[in-house]
């Protein structure tokens, strides 16, 4: 079961994709022109963003992407290890501290 939403088997396209909290943690995604909103799987959302990437369109995207999927892990797995709870507003906004800090971190070298 997913710790997250505790409704549907846990799956890796589930946690990253499909559950209502991580649908809730992309909303800032769904926001970019660049970025589909019909994503089925892990594959079909890194394939999209990183085929528009080699177009040079969506690299804060990719790196939005990445930093959600690695909170997400987190999350789930201080809730299953640590036995500590997630706090969806939280999480959202170390998202987008840790995106911006990867991005300063890439443009800077």
């Amino acid at each position: 079961m997913c710790v997250l939403c505790a409704d549907k088997l846990e799956t890796v396209d589930h946690l990253l994709v499909e559950c209502v909290v991580t649908k809730y943690l992309f909303i800032p995604l769904l926001d970019d022109p660049h970025v589909s909103t019909s994503f089925e799987d892990v594959i079909s959302v890194w394939e999209e963003l990183a085929e528009k990437r080699s177009l040079g369109d969506s690299t804060k995207a990719l790196t939005f992407v990445a930093a959600t999927w690695w909170s997400i892990w987190r999350a789930r797995n201080n809730i299953i290890f640590r036995n500590l709870p997630m706090n969806a507003i939280s999480t959202a906004h170390g998202i987008r501290v840790l995106a911006l800090e990867w991005t300063d971190f890439c443009q800077t070298g």
